[in-house]
Order: C-alpha cells, then structure tokens, then sequence
C-alpha cells in the first residue's frame, strides 16, 4: 500500500518538475534584466491588479453560493466568499493539482454547519458550469485573435489553443454526462474494490464501506435536486461568466502598470488565451512554467515584447503571493481551531 501512496504522490511531483523545466526555459529565452525593471517600475502600484481580482473572486463566490442554496445550505456569502479564497489560495500556492483547493473549500463550510456531501455536490456542479463559461470566454479569444492577423506567431499558437479549447469541453461534456447519469454511489463501490486503503477499512470494518456508500448515495441525490434547479444553474453561469470577463480587466490594469497600455478588447483577448493554455496544464501544481510560457506565446500574437508578456504573468504571481499567503494562514487557523 504504501508503494501505492508513493506512486500517487509522484505524479504532482514529476509534473512540477517538468514545469519547472519549462518555467527555467522560458526565463533563460528573455532578458531578465528588462522583466526586473519593469516590475520595480510599476512598484506598488502592482498591487492594483491584485486588488481588482477580488471582483471576479466576489463573483466565482456567488456563483458557487447560488448552487449551494439549491441544497438547502443555510450559507451567507461572507462564508462562501472565505472558502473559494481559501480554495484559490490552496491551489495557487501549494503543491497540490486543483482537487486540493476543492477539498480545503468543503472543509471550509463543514467547520461551519454545512455537511461535506453539501459542500461537494455544489462545488461539482459549480466547477462544471465553470468550464462552460471559459469554453465561451475561450472561443470569443480565439475569434478576436483569428480577426486580428494571420502572422507566424499566430499560426502557432492556433494548435495549443485548440488543444486548451477541446480538453475544456471534453472535460465539461463528461462532467455534465457524470451529473446526467449519477454514478457517484457506483463509482465509490468500485473504489472500494480497487483503493488498498478502502479495503483495509472495509476488512476492518463493514460500518466504514456502509458509510460511504451512504454519503455517495445523497451526493446523487443532491446534484439532481441541483439539476432540477434551472434558475440556479442559470444564475451560476452567468456570474462564472462575468467572473472570466472581469478578470481580463486585471490584465488591462497589469499592462497599464506595466507601461504597455492595451485596448479592452486586447486585453479580454489575452487573458481569454493565456487561461485557455493554463488549462491545458492543469496537472502542473500552480501552473508553474504553463502560465509562463502561454502568457509569452499569446503576448507575441497581440505584439507584446517577450519581456512584457512575461512582467505580465509575473504580476499574477504577484496576486498570488498577496492575496494566497493570508487564506493559508486563514485555512491553518481554521484547521487548528
């Protein structure tokens, strides 16, 4: 078994080392004496793109709390809005594949009264319609960028933007099927089957494997009620697709701090592209080197010097830092509490 566990934890490891390979590639192609001076330039005023992100993070919180609401979870949105801070945060910061932000999320609103299948039937649901609004902020990207030239640059980063695109909408269709069909009861028995761990609890003790079961069981129930909620599907789409359209205005104040002011258009287009492609690389912990290198390869088909491109994704690490370090020490203290 514990062969086992190690295999599972090298797969997060191994890729982000290999995005790290990539982040150094990326680093030693540009002049990173430009890069620095651009960033000291702008100096606190950095801060401002930062600060807007909690706009769109306002937005991705009502949307899940609109979900959560449909299964009769009594939750106000000053606790929504903590948990998905903590859940981006997680992610962002720690070397955990996106799933870890979505489990410190549960626990968030389990230490609050709201029970764990609650909190995990809402969040499937919630990230599935996700990926249908960045399916549509990705296609309105790509139509700008193929109105915009027919250059070199752009020809080449037709095909990863094409890739980013349909792993987006096969990763939603299947959701949306899973949603559909509610194999959750039968998925967890055929884990039960396979997970050492599992059957370790199961030759232990047959309450553990009845438990769960039990708890798969109404997680079907729960994303069906959801589903019946058209109005709160709905409503959760709209603001997911407000949320992706408001965090290119992050990418307009980036560029305007960095001295390199573009259109609104520009940048929506940008920043449709460059999360297209670090979508792509989900399996990186913190996209490492993936947000890099796609900010570079979109910023080139938009004229941004390498340089720029790479201030610009660097400001996001920025954001990161500022507003992840302090939903870390939130979640730390809401886990010892």
């Amino acid at each position: 078994m514990r062969r086992r566990v190690l295999r599972a934890r090298a797969g997060p490891l191994l890729a982000l080392v290999a995005g790290g390979l990539v982040l150094a590639f990326v680093l030693r192609a540009q002049d990173l004496r430009l890069v620095v001076r651009l960033l000291l330039d702008a100096g606190p005023a950095l801060l401002l793109p930062a600060l807007w992100h909690l706009v769109p993070l306002a937005c991705d919180a009502q949307a899940w709390r609109v979900v959560l609401v449909a299964t009769r979870a009594p939750v106000g949105f000053g606790l929504v809005l903590r948990a998905r801070w903590i859940d981006e945060s997680v992610n962002a910061l720690l070397p955990v594949m996106s799933v870890g932000g979505i489990v410190a999320r549960i626990r968030v609103l389990s230490r609050s009264g709201v029970s764990a299948t609650q909190g995990a039937a809402s969040a499937i649901v919630d990230l599935t319609l996700a990926l249908f609004a960045e399916l549509a902020f990705v296609a309105c990207g790509l139509a700008a960028l193929a109105l915009r030239d027919e250059s070199e640059a752009t020809g080449r980063l037709l095909a990863p933007l094409a890739l980013g695109a349909a792993l987006v909408l096969a990763v939603g269709a299947t959701a949306w099927l899973v949603l559909r069909r509610g194999v959750f009861r039968a998925a967890g028995r055929l884990v039960n089957r396979l997970v050492p761990v599992a059957s370790a609890l199961r030759a232990g003790s047959g309450r553990a494997e009845r438990s769960a079961d039990t708890h798969l069981a109404r997680l079907d129930v729960l994303v069906r009620r959801i589903r019946r909620e058209r109005s709160a599907l709905l409503a959760c789409l709209g603001w997911r697709a407000a949320a992706w359209v408001l965090g290119s205005v992050e990418t307009w104040l980036a560029l305007r701090v960095l001295g390199s002011p573009v259109g609104a258009v520009q940048a929506f287009a940008i920043e449709a592209l460059a999360q297209a492609l670090r979508t792509a690389g989900f399996a990186v912990p913190g996209a490492i080197g993936v947000h890099e290198g796609g900010t570079v390869l979109v910023g080139r088909a938009f004229g941004l010097e390498d340089e720029t491109a790479l201030a610009l994704a660097l400001t996001r690490r920025v954001r990161e830092l500022v507003l992840g370090l302090p939903g870390l020490v939130t979640w730390h203290a809401l886990e010892t509490r």
